[in-house]
């Protein structure tokens, strides 16, 4: 039943924005969205709840939102092995994906942060994002971050100031921790602030068996020197993201 009422809570938002891509629409609702305790899902936490309970009041005023083109989406699929004919299988035009270098999948412009880590390793991950100004000219945010004493998460800068609507801003996520060992699922946020505006994007690290690791292909093609690699949406995992 999820579906009929999303698809109405972005109607809402499209007819507010016409010119809006669908990734800044998806953006608006997430980053807007009621907060659920994760703990009421404690099996799957985030995995299970999302980003929250849909708000469209506030998703038509989101003031900063995470967008993506299609161009960028095609990119992420060459950037995950993806050669120009099985691209094609999904994209149904003529995308090519030649000279595209692999890259990090979890950069994808995306309202929210997964990492994995394998279990016994350190926790390490970097993200990068970039946000659109969507509400007032003249914008300071400023960052909040909600995490476990034991995590270590740095947002830089953790100021950002607009002076004009369209303008964007990009900002860089570490992510540092001991060791994680049986740990499923430890859950976080990152959220930017104006005094009006709440821009809340939540944060996830789940511990991941070294058996995935070595028999699931995204994880292996994607393996780094510290055993530790990231999901992203459209990324086959143990767990599937709402």
């Amino acid at each position: 039943m999820s579906c009929p009422h999303v698809t109405g809570a972005a109607a809402i938002v499209k007819a507010a924005y016409p010119r809006w891509s669908t990734t800044a629409i998806k953006s608006a609702l997430m980053t807007t969205a009621y907060v659920v305790d994760p703990k009421k899902h404690e099996n799957e936490r985030e995995f299970a709840c999302g980003s929250g309970l849909l708000n469209p009041t506030k998703a038509v005023d989101p003031g900063l939102v995470f967008d993506a083109s299609e161009k960028d989406y095609v990119d992420f699929l060459c950037k995950q092995s993806y050669n120009t004919t099985t691209a094609r299988k999904i994209t149904r035009d003529k995308s090519v994906c030649r000279g595209i270098k692999p890259a990090r999948a979890w950069d994808l412009n995306y309202p929210s942060f997964s990492l994995a880590v394998e279990d016994g390793h350190e926790i390490k991950g970097n993200f990068h994002r970039t946000v659109t100004n969507v509400g007032k000219p003249n914008s300071t945010y400023n960052v909040s971050i909600v995490m476990p004493d034991s995590i270590k998460v740095n947002v830089e800068p953790s100021v950002l100031s607009f002076t004009d609507i369209g303008e964007k801003k990009s900002f860089c996520v570490d992510v540092n921790g001991q060791h994680i060992t049986q740990v499923p699922i430890i859950s976080g946020s990152i959220t930017w602030k104006n005094g009006k505006h709440v821009v809340k994007s939540p944060l996830v690290i789940y511990n991941v068996l070294p058996s995935v690791f070595l028999t699931n292909p995204l994880y292996r093609t994607q393996r780094l020197s510290t055993h530790q690699t990231h999901i992203s949406p459209g990324e086959r995992s143990s767990f599937q993201p709402h």
